[in-house]
């Protein structure tokens, strides 16, 4: 599907590009009274790209280098843990791949639309949020340091990823 849209918009994703997927959910949710909002839990349905192998496959393909969605997970809600179901322990534990989450995408996709181009240079740093899974620790240490199993880990992804 991913694709398809792409080729219905007359973009090309390379080597090194970021993918931004807009599911028009933020803006939905901003659009809710309180009292809507408040209805809205874990096992509220909403869009988001497939939790399986072969989306995380498609991304590992097209080499893209990070992928952010306009949704609370990246992946349709409610979630699936279950191993082979949650599209954040292929991407990012094993490919390598960073994951963004509610980014507001609508003003972009609008300014994208107004001038036909879907091309830019996009700069992006985690929030300094203390105890943020996606924030800087305040001593800043490297951000990948080795873990005993670790690469032995990915390795196996990244061969299933591939043999398929």
């Amino acid at each position: 599907m991913l694709d398809e849209v792409a080729r219905s918009e007359g973009v090309a994703i390379e080597r090194g590009d970021v993918l931004l997927v807009r599911t028009g959910w933020t803006g939905w949710y901003t659009a809710l009274s309180q009292a809507e909002r408040d209805r809205i839990d874990r096992t509220t349905p909403q869009p988001g790209l497939a939790a399986v192998e072969r989306t995380a496959e498609w991304l590992w393909d097209h080499h893209v280098a990070a992928v952010a969605a306009d949704n609370v997970s990246l992946e349709p809600m409610p979630l699936d843990f279950r191993e082979g179901h949650f599209l954040h322990f292929w991407l990012t534990p094993c490919l390598g791949i960073p994951i963004g989450e509610l980014w507001w995408l609508d003003d972009l996709a609008a300014a994208c639309a107004r001038h036909r181009r879907w091309k830019f240079q996009l700069v992006s740093a985690p929030l300094n949020v203390r105890g943020g899974v996606g924030s800087l620790p305040p001593t800043r240490p490297p951000p990948f340091e080795p873990v005993h199993g670790a690469g032995e880990y990915r390795q196996r992804a990244y061969r299933r990823v591939r043999s398929r």
